[in-house]
């Protein structure tokens, strides 16, 4: 970038749940002659193998914030976090292979800026940058804030990988002291926010500080490019490691009877055996409505829980027993949604309940018995709406125009890819669809179902 070192430089590290969020602002100083017209940003390798999104934003001086791009950076998708933070769904990546980050950006008036990923001299392994065309290139002197925000899954790890009842759970955060950074650095400071008090062990290179549930490394003095210092947290964390993963493929199913419970895997937090994935189906009907229903393969990804688990014990006191129990889970549905249902393979499970507000339906989903650590429980759930809402006549005669969310309902969980399915009325045809991202996998198909003749056709979207 022909940029000076920037004055300052300070990272946030937030843990939220199984989320990881990760904040970093800096100051970059235009020092010689010419314009300089990119910048480039990048994630320490620790975490970057476990981003499931990164956004980055600029800030002239004097100006408003500039979104630069926003991309997912890891090798699969990750849902996190449902409704909790309004952001683009994350472009994902097949799990099998490692392809780059499709960027994309927008800047003040609405122009795109060039994105690509950025591979710097002296860069350490698995670390990821990506290199942003500035909207304005900056001048000899000037500067610019560029701000760095990335949501990470799957990077605590349970230790133990086994607890006994009424203990708490358990987890390791790996990190860095100082950034990935081409740049020199004067001063950097990274600040810890842990989700409980109970540190059990933490780095402590000088300067650090612990004040309860935050932890604060630094400031540390001038560092050259790419000075990287490892850095762990292990920490209580009773937040339930909810994933996502497809039924059969290999791996041992488990279900909430003690019987099962015994022959747990002995390292749940290890990779998944199967690919994770939610299946969401959106079937457009003839008559006016539009039926979604979504099918997930739910286990507790945290600590593995040993021996009896009892009804009775549970009841009495769910979170002293199993503190990192699963209890429910909250959908976030359009508005006008009706007609929901939740059942697992047994039935109906009429332990949910549905709250209607202005802007949206909420529904708390109650699984038949909870999760504690290394359990798996299969459910269905379901809506409809009215066809009104999501459907319009389009330019053209006989055209109509389908707008449906694509992202699925639940949130707080981690999914490594996603497959939506179209089911549209029969007789439809030449049938066009338009994403907001690119890498998804399409293919075509017919479903015959009652009083069909020819069947009705699907387009099938997997991310």
């Amino acid at each position: 970038m022909g940029a000076d070192p920037p004055p300052s430089l300070s990272s946030q590290i937030d843990v939220h749940k199984q989320v990881v969020d990760v904040r970093t602002l800096l100051t970059l100083k235009n020092g010689g002659s010419a314009p300089a017209a990119t910048a480039i940003v990048c994630e320490e390798p620790a975490l970057a193998a476990h981003a499931a999104f990164w956004e980055v934003s600029g800030r002239g001086r004097g100006g408003a914030p500039r979104s630069m791009h926003h991309a997912a950076c890891a090798s699969s998708l990750r849902r996190v976090g449902g409704a909790r933070r309004p952001r683009p769904v994350p472009r994902p990546q097949p799990p099998s292979r490692s392809l780059p980050p499709q960027v994309s950006a927008a800047g003040d008036g609405g122009a795109t800026l060039k994105t690509a990923l950025a591979t710097p001299p002296g860069a350490p392994n698995g670390t990821a940058c990506v290199s942003v065309t500035l909207e304005k290139a900056l001048g000899a002197g000037e500067t610019v804030e560029v701000e760095s925000f990335a949501a990470h899954v799957r990077a605590q790890v349970p230790r133990p990988a086994s607890i006994s009842r009424g203990e708490p759970q358990r987890v390791a955060l790996r990190y860095s002291h100082t950034l990935a950074s081409p740049y020199d650095v004067l001063e950097q400071t990274t600040k810890v926010t842990l989700p409980d008090a109970r540190v059990e062990a933490h780095s402590e290179r000088p300067p650090t500080a612990r004040d309860g549930k935050e932890i604060t490394h630094g400031p540390y003095p001038a560092a050259a490019p790419w000075t990287l210092s490892p850095a762990m947290a292990h920490y209580v964390n009773n937040a339930p490691f909810v994933h996502v993963r497809e039924r059969g493929g290999g791996g041992r199913r488990r279900t909430g009877t003690a019987a099962n419970e015994k022959k747990r895997d002995p390292q749940p937090h290890s990779p998944p055996l199967v690919q994770a994935t939610v299946a969401r189906e959106i079937e457009v009907s003839h008559w006016g409505n539009v039926r979604v229903e979504e099918v997930y393969e739910l286990e507790h990804a945290g600590a593995a829980v040993t021996g009896e688990w009892s009804r009775a014990a549970h009841d009495a006191d769910p979170r002293g027993a199993w503190p990192s129990t699963l209890v429910g889970l909250r959908a976030i549905l359009p508005a006008g949604a009706r007609w929901t249902y939740f059942k697992d393979e047994i039935g109906n499970v009429s332990t949910s309940n549905v709250r209607v507000k202005p802007a949206s339906v909420e529904a708390l989903l109650r699984p038949r018995y909870p999760l504690i650590g290394g359990w798996r429980a299969r459910c269905v759930f379901g809506h409809s709406l009215p066809l009104a809402t999501v459907a319009e006549r389009g330019a053209k005669a006989g055209r109509v125009k389908l707008v449906v969310p694509f992202a699925p309902s639940v949130g707080d969980i981690v999914a490594d890819s996603l497959s939506v399915t179209l089911v549209l009325p029969e007789g439809a045809h030449k049938v066009r669809h338009y994403l907001p991202f690119q890498e998804v996998e399409v293919s075509t198909g017919v479903k015959k179902t009652y009083l069909d003749t020819v069947g009705r056709p699907t387009l099938t979207l997997r991310l």
